[in-house]
């Protein structure tokens, strides 16, 4: 019986079949390759390190565990593993966005929404926060000068409230 090729020179749809079938080291390989791959990915879309990297470990415990599913006719090993990276990822942005309250006034009190009452002082406070927002992002140092430039702009401390997108 032949030896098995070092995994450096075997293809990735290879190494997939190969770690589907069961092989250790054929999977490490895998992940070895395109691990920053996928975090890149991943961070491209969550924006947040910890999340990316939660991801990846989903993708590839997806791998071990569905390997067999690939198709190399479809995509490449590269393109399937960054397709199940961003059904993952909007899967997250959308369970998390169930999760975050769509008002929440700044000084910690209850919403509008939460009280379940109409407040009608609660839609002037939104339109105070934008404003004092978009004069704050005026001033802004980076010059940016968008209402969203403040919230993650480094080198500014402007102290502009964040998006919602941003608090997950």
């Amino acid at each position: 019986m032949p030896a098995a090729p070092p995994t450096d020179r075997v293809p990735d749809d290879e190494l997939l079949r190969r770690a589907a079938a069961g092989d250790a080291q054929a999977f490490a390989e895998l992940f070895r390759r395109r691990h920053p791959d996928v975090f890149r990915f991943a961070l491209h879309l969550t924006g947040s390190a910890a999340t990316a990297e939660d991801v990846v470990q989903d993708v590839f415990m997806i791998v071990a565990r569905d390997g067999a599913r690939y198709d190399a006719g479809r995509a490449t090993v590269a393109a399937w593993l960054c397709g199940i990276a961003r059904n993952l990822v909007r899967q997250r942005l959308e369970r998390d966005r169930r999760l975050t309250p769509v008002d929440s006034a700044d000084d910690g009190g209850p919403s509008a929404v939460d009280s379940g009452a109409v407040d009608p002082l609660a839609g002037l406070l939104r339109d105070e926060r934008i404003k004092n927002c978009a004069v704050r992002c005026r001033r802004c140092p980076c010059r940016i000068g968008k209402p969203w430039c403040c919230a993650t702009c480094r080198r500014c401390r402007m102290g502009t409230p964040r998006r919602r997108s941003d608090a997950r």
